[in-house]
């Protein structure tokens, strides 16, 4: 199958899509939302920047796949082999990595917030200094999370209290600010997943990128 097709059945209305061959197939359609890509062979593939959000690719091939800074959030990439594969900025929130074999992969400035990779293959895979880790179940199954980035409610508005305005480049997981006073702050870059702000006051907040 070639990327093309894969667009326009998708478009469609097609979901599933188990075990098709798209070995180096280029696809532009940047919305593969619950798609059913389980055992399919995706060698070689370029998805950059692609959101595949609670998307199945339990089994599937990606060695050498082109993934950079796309969404993956919720995925089930399970047993999927990622030898090789590029995931520079990709989003791998509440992923479930679990068996997966990312020998050699690259996951510079990946955010693997919540994601689990019990058993997963990190062999020479690139970890930067920018890739985020916050409650993420390693293949030895310790929770690792990067304090530095990751911050409790009280301890951010611990900060604010104190004078401090920039929060920008922060992950902010499962934080409940409800009714917070974040007049003024920065918060450029900064991650937001599952994050309560109902009430908050954000007058004068400079937030995105």
């Amino acid at each position: 199958m070639y990327g093309f097709e894969l667009e326009q059945r998708y478009r469609a209305g097609q979901r599933d899509f188990t075990g098709v061959d798209l070995k180096n197939a280029y696809i532009n359609w940047p919305w593969l939302i619950d798609v059913n890509l389980s055992g399919a062979n995706l060698s070689g593939a370029t998805l950059m920047g692609n959101r595949l959000i609670n998307a199945n690719l339990g089994g599937a091939n990606l060695v050498g796949a082109d993934l950079h800074t796309s969404f993956l959030i919720r995925a089930d990439l399970s047993g999927t082999r990622l030898q090789n594969a590029r995931f520079a900025g990709a989003d791998f929130t509440e992923a479930n990595l679990t068996g997966a074999d990312l020998t050699g992969a690259y996951l510079g400035a990946a955010t693997l917030v919540g994601a689990n990779l019990t058993g997963a293959n990190l062999t020479d895979s690139n970890i930067t200094e920018r890739t985020i880790f916050c409650q993420t179940t390693m293949p030895d199954g310790r929770i690792k999370t990067d304090p530095s980035k990751v911050p409790e409610a009280a301890e951010l508005l611990e900060r604010y209290g104190a004078g401090e305005r920039d929060f920008s480049g922060l992950v902010l997981y499962r934080v409940d600010l409800n009714g917070a006073d974040l007049r003024n702050v920065k918060m450029r870059g900064t991650r937001f997943s599952y994050v309560s702000l109902r009430g908050a006051n954000l007058e004068n907040s400079r937030l995105g990128r």
